[in-house]
């Protein structure tokens, strides 16, 4: 029962991974920047997330590990978004969503490696399968260039990161914080990486900052996702540990791959429909119990 509650939780992040995507493309059709809406939106909800610890009671007295865990697990999220920006105008969305299939594989090995978990077959045969899906899912986009250029390579970055971040928050998780504290300090911790990126990237940086505050109808939409998502995020990871919280990317992508074919309309291939099937299926294999299919001893 444990596994299936997880999953469906995995499902609600996933959902809402899809829906904080979606904003930053209505966001971006309104003439809004993806990093100063990014800026906005991480210390707008921060700040939210950290009065929402204190009024529950949740107070700790600062540490230096509490600060590292702060400082590493924001850098992550600001580079793993700013890195994703960056990328998708250039190799597009279908590149970027096989990418997010690779951080399960990624996140599992090292974990491995780590003493984290054990090795499994049904461990092997679920990531794989998962890996498998997200490729035929690009298969179904129509977008992206295909084309291989020095973003291609950067792009890699992208699931060594966000594996390297499932690892880090489990394997130096500290100690008596409630995880609503740490999904506000990641938040708040990211806003000076983000800004000055936003700031030596954009000339016309105080404008943008300006347009989100005049329409502030998408921050405020995103702010709401964020709050709910990474309360959420920390508890899964928490809960699950690094490898069950690597299935997000994938779950996200389905889910707004669906969304365009059941609200928008958009035209679904033999091919999506077969990649749905793959991932369904290797979550599936991958909570199957590992009794006699070890890999290791």
């Amino acid at each position: 029962m444990r596994v299936v509650f997880v999953m469906a939780l995995l499902v609600v992040l996933g959902t809402l991974l899809s829906m904080s995507v979606s904003m930053i493309k209505f966001a971006s059709r309104d003439g809004l920047t993806p990093l100063a809406f990014l800026l906005s939106s991480s210390f707008i909800a921060g700040v939210l997330l950290q009065l929402l610890a204190v009024l529950l009671g949740y107070r700790h007295r600062l540490s230096w590990h509490y600060l590292e865990y702060s400082a590493v697990t924001g850098f992550i999220f600001a580079l793993t978004n700013i890195l994703s920006f960056f990328v998708v105008t250039k190799i597009g969305v279908s590149y970027l969503s096989i990418l997010l299939s690779f951080p399960i594989t990624l996140t599992w090995l090292l974990s491995i490696f780590l003493g984290m978990s054990k090795a499994s077959f049904t461990h092997l045969l679920g990531t794989s399968l998962c890996v498998v899906g997200g490729i035929f899912l690009s298969l179904s986009a129509n977008t992206g260039s295909g084309a291989l250029n020095l973003w291609t390579f950067i792009a890699f970055l992208i699931p060594v990161v966000i594996a390297l971040g499932n690892i880090y928050r489990t394997k130096r998780w500290p100690e008596l914080i409630h995880p609503i504290q740490l999904a506000a300090s990641m938040l708040l911790f990211s806003c000076p990486i983000t800004a000055v990126v936003l700031v030596v990237g954009d000339n016309d940086w105080t404008l943008q900052l300006y347009r989100i505050f005049s329409e502030p109808r998408w921050v405020a939409l995103q702010v709401t996702i964020y709050v709910f998502m990474y309360c959420l995020f920390f508890f899964v990871q928490k809960l699950s540990g690094p490898v069950y919280i690597s299935f997000i990317g994938v779950i996200a992508t389905l889910v707004g791959a669906a969304t365009s074919i059941v609200i928008l309309g958009e035209h679904a291939g033999a091919v999506f429909y077969l990649s749905f099937l793959f991932v369904l299926l290797g979550i599936f294999v991958f909570s199957l119990p590992r009794r006699n299919v070890a890999l290791t001893k």
